[in-house]
């Protein structure tokens, strides 16, 4: 799969290649190519941010109920472009953990969020990518560093609950990056 075929058109150009060439290296699959097909729930969280390493959270729940999260970090190189995979760890969680996310997804109307922001932004910063696959549907929602705006509160908090519940804890990654 190429990386500018991640994503649906409504994406822009410049970052559906920025993603999927995260996605690709990662081994991840193209949720919206897999929109027509896929009975199962998949949620992905893909952080990416300026001179550090992505992040990618996917749960799953399967036909019969049972979850699982995947995390994977990706190395970036010193051009910031894909290098190799450095994590790649899936485990299962309970029905209580996915339902959560669920949860936080019905709480900030994620099937009605625009897929891009309306404001400007900036060259470097970060960014959360969230797609959300259910029963035939797909959606994904793209924001750069959350600004406060309620919404926006919920973005930033679904991110931190799929990194806790990789069992990563958001202000020790940027505590060992700085």
């Amino acid at each position: 799969m190429h990386s500018d075929s991640y994503f649906p058109n409504e994406v822009i150009l410049s970052r559906q290649k920025w993603y999927g060439s995260n996605l690709e290296a990662m081994g991840e699959p193209s949720l919206f190519a897999l929109a027509n097909s896929y009975t199962s729930v998949v949620i992905r969280g893909l952080w990416v941010r300026s001179f550090r390493n992505s992040i990618c959270i996917t749960l799953r729940r399967n036909d019969q109920g049972e979850s699982s999260v995947n995390l994977k970090i990706l190395k970036l190189n010193a051009e910031e472009e894909p290098d190799h995979l450095i994590r790649d760890e899936s485990f299962t969680i309970e029905q209580s953990e996915f339902e959560r996310i669920q949860n936080l997804l019905e709480q900030m109307n994620f099937w009605q969020i625009s897929i891009n922001e309306k404001w400007p932004m900036g060259h470097h910063g970060e960014r959360w990518i969230f797609e959300v696959l259910e029963n035939k549907r797909y959606h994904i929602v793209d924001r750069y560093a959350p600004n406060g705006i309620e919404r926006d509160r919920l973005i930033l908090e679904l991110g931190e609950a799929l990194l806790k519940l990789a069992g990563m804890d958001i202000s020790d990654i940027r505590s060992r990056e700085d």
